[in-house]
């Protein structure tokens, strides 16, 4: 039907002697059919006005990139040319290559870096200056530049460049590609800048305590020997108590060691330019367990820790001790309730405990994508239970203001929103900054 189309549409020439055939790249999963048009005489001019701007071009994307993987191939014509000078000392060569496009095949439809071979940087075509180039013609030198260029390092992973170096590495699948850059930024492991990923200090500490004690885990090519070992086990080639067993053995002996080492890994103190109030030695920020704080660096002997004003306090006591009970949020952003007299007192919990829709006890849970979600304990999954609330992301302490219902977080695209717990609030789709 397809090939049918396109000779149709585009000319005989267009259609190559024999349907195209792709092979699966290397570690494809191949679980699903691929994503392509259901019917090909369905063209994206024919769909425009049914379907919004934005499903539109993804339409068009998918619909002319299957169109072009069964057309005919581009073909080129290349040429190049050698300019040596005429100097008496040193004679320089410069050579520029230039291609024409004699047939343009699949970019008929479908074109991107490939179609695009054929400019220079300023976007004029390459040939222009090459087709009145012939052998042995003297040519004019019209100008001479030099420049200077010094080797930059290398540019932070982006989600995109860092899941191409996990595919290229043979770690992960398709499937926790996702899941697997969500947890170092929800752990704090990294931080976006921009459409970086930049690792903290924290990374750092914990990657030199993982090599240090672990470092056959933390090698490349053992995570691909057991992504593939993994894979045998899904195929039925090989049984996983066996595999489990014989990963567990080791690695449990290896975090006895390191467990009796008692060596202590601390990210490094950044130094500030600011002074003990006590002692006049320099502050210093530190990473604690609830996050970054700012203390003396002349630490022990001198135990000043600057007070956090913004500490937000709750209005009741700690059950545990009775000193007054504050919100804080811990390294990963994650808000909870404690008590202000930490560390002499633990006492920690939830921002929210109660069901605001029958006052039932609530519960926290984690789905298989790993997203955090509550319910009341009254809940049952098959509709059963007496109470069906049930809300996705981390309940918050403050409570909407149109309902009296709790607010919760969740991080969407890297951005934390705050949305109303009650599904018929009008807050339920997001509170406005």
């Amino acid at each position: 039907e397809t090939r049918d189309f396109i000779g149709k549409e585009f000319g005989a020439p267009y259609v190559p002697a024999s349907p195209r055939q792709y092979r699966a790249r290397k570690r494809a999963q191949e679980a699903h059919e691929a994503i392509r048009p259901t019917n090909i005489a369905y063209a994206p001019e024919l769909l425009k006005d049914k379907l919004s701007p934005e499903l539109h071009k993804l339409y068009a994307l998918v619909y002319n990139r299957y169109l072009a993987s069964q057309m005919s191939s581009a073909r080129f014509a290349q040429k190049q040319i050698a300019v040596l000078g005429d100097g008496r000392e040193h004679t320089a060569r410069f050579q520029r290559t230039g291609s024409t496009l004699v047939f343009d095949g699949f970019l008929r439809v479908y074109r991107d870096s490939a179609g695009r071979r054929d400019e220079s940087a300023d976007g004029t075509p390459d040939t222009v200056a090459l087709e009145a180039v012939a052998s042995g013609m003297a040519l004019t030198l019209s100008e001479l530049a030099s420049a200077q260029h010094f080797t930059k390092p290398p540019a932070r992973y982006t989600e995109g460049s860092l899941i191409r170096a996990l595919e290229h590495n043979g770690i992960g699948r398709p499937s926790t590609y996702v899941p697997i850059i969500e947890t170092i930024i929800k752990r704090g492991y990294v931080t976006r800048e921009k459409k970086a990923l930049v690792p903290t200090e924290w990374a750092f500490v914990t990657n030199r305590l993982l090599a240090d004690y672990f470092p056959e885990i933390v090698d490349v090519a053992f995570t691909a020997r057991m992504e593939e070992k993994l894979d045998e086990v899904e195929q039925g080639r090989q049984e996983w108590p066996k595999l489990v067993d014989e990963l567990y053995q080791p690695l449990s002996a290896e975090i006895e060691s390191a467990l009796a080492d008692k060596k202590r890994y601390r990210a490094e103190p950044k130094l500030l330019d600011e002074k003990c109030p006590l002692c006049g030695e320099p502050l210093v920020e530190r990473h604690g367990r609830f996050g970054k704080f700012i203390a003396c660096s002349n630490y022990p002997k001198c135990t000043y820790v600057k007070k956090n004003h913004e500490v937000r306090q709750l209005g009741e006591t700690c059950p545990k001790c009775g000193a007054a009970l504050v919100v804080r949020r811990n390294r990963w952003g994650v808000q909870f309730i404690a008590c202000s007299a930490y560390p002499k007192c633990d006492y920690a919990r939830e921002p929210q405990e109660k069901c605001p829709k029958c006052g039932g006890n609530l519960i926290r849970k984690q789905a298989k994508n790993r997203a955090i979600f509550y319910v009341c304990e009254h809940y049952r999954p098959d509709g059963g239970g007496t109470c069906d609330f049930r809300v996705f992301g981390r309940p918050v302490v403050d409570l909407c203001p149109l309902c009296g219902w709790f607010l919760v977080e969740r991080k969407r695209k890297g951005k934390t929103q705050v949305f109303c717990s009650n599904p018929e609030c009008a807050n339920h789709a997001g509170l406005q900054e």
